[in-house]
């Protein structure tokens, strides 16, 4: 059970890069720099791993609140990795699209436009999850538009 416990943890706070000043933008640049690692995948290759990560990222956050103590801890960045690298699927990799689907997913994080609102009072690794995944699909939405034009 201590192992199970750590490895949330660790999951969830990104190796404890969460508990570093600015946690949040912090994970979602460390989704940004994931998105680059990825290059060359398609994003039919990427999706699947988006959704496994986010799957674990449910019961990872869920564990490491309740170790944490308190609801949607600072620490736990997993979700803005899971957010960032959503906005980044449709995106061509250069630098500049990057850029762009990095900065709507900051803004739409930190707006939290309707349901991102709701969704945060769900309880446990759902509430920390998916106002962030609602983040990522507006901001993916927002940097389609950007690239089409």
């Amino acid at each position: 059970m201590k192992t199970i416990n750590w490895l949330a943890k660790q999951y969830a706070t990104i190796g404890g890069l969460g508990f570093i000043i600015y946690p949040g933008l912090f994970g979602a640049v460390t989704g940004t720099v994931l998105a680059y690692l990825l290059w060359g995948w398609p994003w039919y290759t990427r999706l699947p791993l988006i959704i496994l990560l986010a799957i674990l990222a449910v019961p990872a956050a869920t564990r490491a609140e309740r170790m944490i103590g308190r609801k949607d801890p600072r620490p736990i960045i997993i979700d803005e990795v899971v957010g960032v690298l959503i906005a980044t699927l449709p995106v061509s990799f250069d630098p500049w699209m990057l850029f762009v689907a990095l900065f709507w997913f900051l803004f739409f994080d930190w707006l939290k436009p309707w349901p991102a609102y709701r969704f945060e009072y769900l309880p446990g690794g759902w509430g920390i999850l998916l106002d962030d995944v609602t983040a990522g699909v507006y901001a993916l939405i927002l940097t389609l538009i950007v690239a089409w034009f």
